[in-house]
């Protein structure tokens, strides 16, 4: 294939792309040559690749310059040298960089005759949203600097930096159940509606835990902002116009692109949570314990009262980011089973490592949660993936224990081709 029309859609890309991707007898490859890419300098590689490599919050960037290592099964992209050399250069001259954003942004409807949104400046121009939620900050401060007013915008207040960073913490969520939830809360003021059910009040504290991270007495401590409850914080956001139009259009991005299906999973009669939702660890504390749990060193954490473990796992362990001591080997063996390392000192005749061996029996819980790595590209804490319940088959070894469990649940694709062992 001969790539000679420049287009900006990345559906239009991938639709050329595919005209090579039919299978045929004997064709075992398919060569492309992209001659848009050399004669445009603003070409961007870097989302061409991720249509491509899909669904993933792994750095493309890293993924050009150590190999792509996770990919569907029987594929595989290769770069010679040169090429690889003259795209990482184009990824790193930025083309989309605060400078250019805000000339953009000042020059957007003049040059497009569209309204100045956040829709439509993500859809024009085909970013991320975190692009502008890494920098500047928010939709609003990108626009502050660009010398248009936003209404109540402060920019120079630490509380409004705050509530700009609820919005980044609040990117990963896939459930079409909290995203309905927000859009209500929205709806109605940001107050919770007459007879709340238990979900509702777990939303509304996961919320709360998202914009403002602290307890209320913290929180007048720190910005002298005085609140009487959880739910009265939160519905003081409804008087900031700048951050719930900000909500909205994340509530609306988020919706947009939802493709996986969760349900419902219920621990015990106190709690529950959605299989394959995807969350934060204070999020995921919340609505099994209804507190957050942020002060607790992750790993495997215990609820001695009501039986249940929350196994939490980082597949890919950055040498920055984890000791060599708490690099544990955690991988997926197949959809139905999950290999997982104990810490270090647990042994098969210690209190821990025995209620693991006789899981089947003693009546405990494990509930699996897994990310694919600690950060996203944009510098964001990505969310763990809840796979649900899993049950004890067998295990090698102490200091640490290997063990393999079974899932109750099978383990969906696409978390699957991260979590394998490569």
């Amino acid at each position: 294939i001969l790539f000679l029309r420049p287009t900006e859609s990345l559906t239009v890309f991938l639709q050329q792309l595919g005209r090579g991707l039919r299978t045929a007898d004997n064709k075992t490859c398919l060569t492309v040559l992209d001659f848009v890419a050399q004669a445009n300098a603003n070409y961007n590689y870097e989302s061409r690749f991720r249509a491509l490599v899909g669904k993933t919050g792994r750095s493309v960037k890293k993924d050009i310059e150590n190999g792509f290592s996770v990919l569907p099964r029987g594929c595989s992209i290769t770069m010679e040298k040169q090429a690889q050399e003259y795209v990482l250069a184009n990824i790193k001259s930025a083309i989309f960089n605060l400078k250019r954003l805000k000339r953009e942004v000042r020059h957007f409807e003049e040059v497009t005759g569209k309204e100045l949104t956040l829709a439509h400046f993500l859809e024009n121009f085909d970013l991320d949203w975190r692009l502008i939620y890494k920098s500047p900050g928010s939709w609003a401060r990108l626009k502050t600097e660009s010398g248009i007013e936003v209404k109540g915008f402060d920019a120079n207040s630490p509380y409004t930096k705050l509530l700009e960073g609820a919005l980044p913490r609040m990117y990963h969520t896939n459930s079409y159940a909290y995203l309905q939830f927000l859009q209500q809360l929205m709806n109605n003021g940001m107050r919770l509606p007459q007879g709340p059910t238990e979900r509702d009040r777990r939303f509304l504290r996961m919320l709360y835990y998202s914009v403002f991270l602290d307890s209320i007495d913290q929180i007048k401590q720190k910005y002298h902002i005085v609140f009487t409850s959880e739910a009265d914080a939160v519905a003081s956001l409804a008087r900031k116009e700048w951050w719930m139009a900000e909500l909205a259009s994340l509530i609306e991005y988020r919706g947009k692109a939802l493709n996986q299906t969760t349900e419902w999973l219920q621990i015990d009669d106190q709690a529950e949570i959605e299989l394959y939702g995807n969350y934060s660890a204070d999020e995921i504390h919340l609505l099994l314990e209804n507190k957050p749990g942020r002060w607790q060193v992750l790993g495997t954490q215990y609820n001695q009262n009501r039986q249940f473990a929350m196994v939490f796992v980082t597949i890919n362990k950055s040498d920055k980011e984890y000791s060599a001591s708490t690099r544990y080997e955690d991988y997926a063996i197949s959809a139905h089973q999950f290999h997982w390392q104990s810490m270090n000192q647990v042994t098969a005749q210690s209190k821990e490592g025995q209620r693991i061996i006789k899981q089947p029996t003693n009546g405990w819980k494990f509930i699996l949660f897994v990310r694919d790595s600690k950060t996203d590209e944009y510098g964001n804490t990505n969310g763990y993936y809840c796979l649900g319940l899993m049950d004890f088959e067998r295990y090698h070894g102490e200091r640490p224990l290997n063990v393999v469990w079974n899932m109750q649940k099978r383990i969906p694709g696409f978390i699957l081709q991260d979590a394998k062992a490569v």
